[in-house]
């Protein structure tokens, strides 16, 4: 029961011991709130406009809590600080896609032959964007063997449509074999062009007919530079061959760190201080050539 000396109003509200009936004021904030649109309540709820904060030049910068930004600061920092690193023009990459029965685990929705397959579909075009010159090819490895889906080419589209055809996983994947494949074509192309292997791992296991170690030899031997995403966990021959080779190493721990990954490929890597050497005694020599009497 109430207290005999605060009479009841209709449309207050008990709390403890005390009365309080809400105002005018609480009643237009309970009525916008209801109001508003889902899209709109994601944003109340967030408060995203009290990040942001005028710096002395008068502009806005977000202040925290933003993962977003402060990802977006750090890829435009590196790319900064990569800048004045010399890169390839032109370059000979060939994608090696491991079809081995463990693409068909669920640990992505709906299973990581859909997630990796989409992904390579954007790698493509974003590949043939940042470097027009270059040239890219395919290979499958399933069933403990090697399929070169495509040769080298210029075409994106060629390339998103061979694997679209070829998406049946079975068996093992080999390194080894995969390796000797793209070396007898990449062992043949100029010196101006680099030279690169790019794997996309998903087993944990490979079934090679020999050493590996001795296809990651002759890989270093010709100068082609191999680098491993893997989607499930680190192997050691898959380390161990990226040292060798000077390639990158990286094991995904979602869906969109796959994707981070892979596109990190996509722009041109810097040269070794031997390429670099080759191309600008290149560079003199034929300057030098042309003042010949």
């Amino acid at each position: 029961s109430h207290s005999p000396y605060l009479p009841e109003v209709k449309g207050s509200v008990k709390t403890g011991r005390a009365m309080y009936e809400p105002d005018d004021e609480d009643l237009a904030a309970e009525e916008q709130a209801a109001s508003l649109k889902a899209w709109e309540k994601h944003y109340q709820a967030e408060r995203t406009w009290e990040d942001l904060e005028e710096d002395e030049t008068g502009r806005l910068r977000i202040t925290h809590g933003d993962k977003q930004y402060r990802e977006k600061r750090r890829k435009i920092a590196m790319a900064a600080a990569n800048s004045h690193v010399c890169k390839g023009m032109i370059r000979f990459l060939y994608v090696v896609v491991d079809l081995s029965q463990a693409v068909n685990e669920a640990d992505m929705r709906p299973s990581r032959l859909a997630v990796v397959s989409g992904i390579l579909y954007k790698f493509f075009r974003e590949y043939f964007n940042q470097n027009p010159l270059s040239q890219l090819g395919l290979v499958v490895t399933r069933n403990g063997v090697a399929e070169r889906l495509t040769e080298l080419s210029g075409s994106p589209e060629s390339h998103i449509t061979a694997l679209k055809e070829n998406l049946e996983a079975a068996g093992d994947m080999s390194i080894q074999n995969s390796l000797e494949q793209v070396q007898s074509s990449l062992a043949q192309l100029p010196t101006y062009g680099t030279r690169e292997v790019l794997f996309v791992v998903s087993a944990l296991s490979s079934c090679d007919p020999g050493n590996v170690h001795t296809a990651i030899a002759a890989a270093k031997s010709a100068n082609i530079r191999v680098s491993v995403v893997s989607v499930a966990a680190e192997l050691h021959i898959c380390r161990r061959m990226t040292e060798e080779t000077g390639g990158m190493f990286g094991v995904s721990q979602s869906q969109h760190h796959l994707e981070d990954l892979l596109m990190a490929h996509a722009p041109p890597p810097p040269l070794n201080e031997q390429a670099t050497k080759v191309r600008v005694a290149g560079i003199k020599f034929s300057c030098a050539s042309l003042f010949i009497p």
